[in-house]
C-alpha cells in the first residue's frame, strides 16, 4: 500500500512538472530531440545584445547600451534585456512595423495615410492587445475610412476586391497559399480547395465600399448575403456553390428573413442599415476564436519566423499536409499556448527568446561544416536580414543621428523621393518619416511581395557607398559617432567605440592594429578618415545581418 502511495505520488509530481514546464523549455526539447547533430554553443553575450536589440527593439542597441551589458555581470542579464526591452518604448514601434509589413506588404496609397494606420496598430501594440483580437477588428471593421484606420487592410477606401482579399486572408492569416484554388483546386497540394477558396470569399462578396449621401465620407458597409457563391473549375466546366465557410469547417447556414426584416437597424438618413447576419463579422470571429487551431499554428509559425528566421513551417503560406512541419511537436506547443495564453504577443516573444534554441551561436560546432546543417534543424542560428526599417534605424543608431532626425520638426523639409531619387531635388530627407521613406524604397521589397527571403543587391550597397543623407552623418558634429571619435587619441579606445557603436562588439587587437595603420596614414584627413573607417563597418555583411 506504501509503495502504491509513493508510485502515485511520484506520478503526480510528474504531470505536474510536465505542466509546469515553460514554452522555452518544450521548445529546447522538440528541437533537441530532432537534432540529427551537434549544436552550437550558445551564443556571446556581444551577439545576444544586438541580436535581440534587432528583434524586439528594431534597431542595434547603442555604445552605451552594448558597453553596460558586457561589463554586468548578473546570470540573469539576458533574462532582465528581453524583458526590459519588451516593456520599453521600441516594442510598440518595431512591431507596428514589422507585422505592417506582413499585412500590408508595402501597399501604399488610398484615402487612410499610412501614418494613422502606423498609429492605430502602434497603440494596439503599445496595450499589448491580444493578436486575435487585432486581427478580428481588422476583418470585421465597418463605418467612415476617416475614423478607422483599422480598415486599411481590408479595403483603404478605394474599394474592395473580395477575390484578393479572400486571397490574403488565407495566405496571411490561416498560412494557406489558394491563389491557384481561385481557378481550380491546387495541382500539386491537395489540401488546397477551390471550394474552400470560395468559402472564404463568400464571407466578403456583399461588402462594398459606399459614399454617404450626407457627409459623402466613404464607408465600408456590408450587404445581405442571402445565397450561397457559385464557382465553376476551368477544368470540369460544372458549377458548384458554397456558403461561407473556413478550409475544413462546415458551410454556415444562412438565415432567410422576410423583405425588411434583416435589418437590426434599418437604413436612415443616408446610412446604411445594420444587418442581422453579417458574414464578415462572423467570419472575423470565426477566423480569430480560440478553437481555430490553423489560425493559431500560422500566428505562432509567423512570429517565430520574425524571431527565428525560418518557420517551422516553410514557406509560411503553405501549411498543407504536403509540407509538415520541421519539428510537429514544436509548432504544436506554439501554437497551442499562444491560445491558451490568450493570445499575448508579448508572452510568446518573450518564451521564444529565452530559449536555448533562440540564443544560440550563428557559428557552427567545432569541426562541423555549416554547409551540412539544415536551417530547419535549427542546431545553429539561421542568419536574417536586417529590414528596412531595422536598417535605417540601426544606421542613424550607429552614427549618432537619431536625434537629430528625429528631432526635426514636421514638415522641416519638402522632401519627394522620386525627385531626390532622380536627381531633380536636392533636398534631402529632414524628418524621421522622410528617412524611413528613403530607406524603404531601397531596402524594401516592392509592393505586394512578401518579405521573406533575405535579397541583398547592388542598390543596396550602391546607397550605402553614395547616399548624401548617410556620408553626410558621417562627418563629425558634436556628439554624432565621428565627432566622438575625433575626441579620442589612442587607437584602441577609437577602435573599442567604433566597434562597439556599429556592431555591438569590442574590437580585437588585429583590428585595433587596422584601425591605427589607417589613421596614421592619413593624419592630414583625420576626421575624414573617421567617417571612411565607420563608412567600412556599416557597408560591411556583418553589419548588414542579424546573427
Amino acid at each position: 500500500m506504501k509503495l502504491r502511495v509513493t508510485l502515485m505520488l511520484l506520478v503526480a509530481a510528474g504531470v505536474a512538472a510536465a505542466q509546469a514546464q515553460t514554452l522555452s523549455a518544450k521548445i529546447d526539447a522538440a528541437i533537441a530531440a530532432k537534432a540529427g547533430g551537434p549544436l552550437a554553443e550558445r551564443c556571446s553575450d556581444a551577439d545576444f545584445v544586438r541580436r535581440i536589440h534587432l528583434d524586439l527593439a528594431g534597431r542595434i542597441p547603442t555604445a552605451d547600451e552594448a558597453r553596460r551589458f558586457l561589463k554586468d555581470s548578473d546570470a540573469q542579464k539576458r533574462t532582465k534585456l528581453v524583458e526590459q526591452l519588451l516593456a520599453g518604448p521600441d516594442f510598440p514601434r518595431r512591431f507596428e512595423q514589422a507585422i505592417t509589413v506582413m499585412l500590408l506588404e508595402r501597399r501604399g496609397g488610398g484615402k487612410i495615410p499610412e501614418s494613422k494606420w502606423r498609429d492605430y496598430l502602434r497603440e494596439q501594440i503599445a496595450k499589448n492587445r491580444p493578436w486575435n483580437e487585432i486581427v478580428r477588428e481588422l476583418l470585421a471593421v465597418e463605418g467612415d475610412f476617416k475614423n478607422k484606420p483599422a480598415a486599411k487592410f481590408m479595403a483603404d477606401g478605394e474599394k474592395l476586391d473580395p477575390e484578393k482579399t479572400a486571397h490574403d486572408i488565407a495566405r496571411l492569416f490561416l498560412g494557406m497559399n489558394l491563389g491557384c484554388a481561385q481557378c481550380h483546386d491546387h495541382p500539386v497540394v491537395e489540401d488546397f480547395k477551390q471550394a474552400d477558396f470560395y468559402g472564404i470569399y463568400a464571407y466578403l462578396n456583399q461588402t462594398r465600399v459606399q459614399e454617404d449621401k450626407k457627409t459623402k465620407a466613404a464607408l465600408l458597409v456590408e450587404g445581405a448575403v442571402t445565397n450561397k457563391v457559385e464557382f465553376k473549375s476551368v477544368f470540369k466546366k460544372t458549377k458548384e456553390a458554397t456558403a461561407p465557410h473556413l478550409p475544413g469547417r462546415p458551410e454556415v447556414t444562412i438565415p432567410v428573413f422576410a423583405k425588411g426584416e434583416e435589418f437590426a437597424e434599418p437604413p436612415a438618413d443616408g446610412k446604411p442599415g445594420v444587418l442581422k447576419f453579417r458574414a464578415r463579422a462572423l467570419l472575423a470571429e470565426e477566423l480569430t476564436s480560440a478553437d481555430n487551431v490553423q489560425f493559431a499554428r500560422n500566428s505562432a509559425n509567423r512570429f517565430w519566423f520574425v524571431l527565428m528566421g525560418r518557420g517551422v513551417v516553410h514557406p509560411l503560406d503553405m501549411m498543407h499536409s504536403g509540407n509538415p512541419p520541421s519539428h510537429p511537436e514544436l509548432l504544436d506547443a506554439l501554437a497551442k499556448e499562444f491560445a491558451a495564453h490568450k493570445f499575448d504577443l508579448r508572452w510568446l516573444l518573450r518564451e521564444i527568446a529565452l530559449s536555448e534554441a533562440y540564443q544560440r551561436s550563428s557559428r557552427a560546432p567545432k569541426g562541423v561544416d555549416p554547409k551540412t546543417i539544415p536551417a530547419a534543424s535549427y542546431r545553429v542560428a539561421n542568419l536574417k536580414g536586417l529590414s528596412a526599417e531595422q536598417t535605417a534605424w540601426s544606421v542613424m543608431v550607429a552614427t549618432g543621428s537619431l536625434d537629430k532626425v528625429t528631432k526635426a520638426p514636421a514638415g522641416a523639409s519638402k522632401f519627394v523621393y522620386k525627385a531626390y531619387n532622380s536627381g531633380t531635388s536636392t533636398v534631402p530627407p529632414a524628418t524621421l518619416d522622410d528617412t524611413l521613406q528613403l530607406f524603404t524604397a531601397t531596402f524594401g521589397n516592392p509592393p505586394g511581395e512578401p518579405e521573406v527571403e533575405f535579397a541583398p543587391s547592388m542598390g543596396h550597397s550602391l546607397f550605402l557607398m553614395n547616399e548624401r543623407l548617410v556620408l553626410g552623418w558621417l562627418k563629425a558634429e558634436e556628439g554624432n559617432l565621428v565627432g566622438r571619435l575625433a575626441k579620442l587619441a589612442k587607437p584602441e579606445e577609437i577602435a573599442d567605440e567604433l566597434y562597439l557603436s556599429v556592431l555591438a562588439r569590442p574590437s580585437d587587437k588585429s583590428e585595433v592594429a587596422e584601425v591605427g595603420d589607417y589613421l596614421a596614414k592619413n593624419t592630414s584627413r583625420r576626421e575624414q578618415a573617421l567617417g571612411e573607417l565607420a563608412w567600412a563597418l556599416l557597408a560591411s555583411a556583418e553589419f548588414r545581418l542579424n546573427h
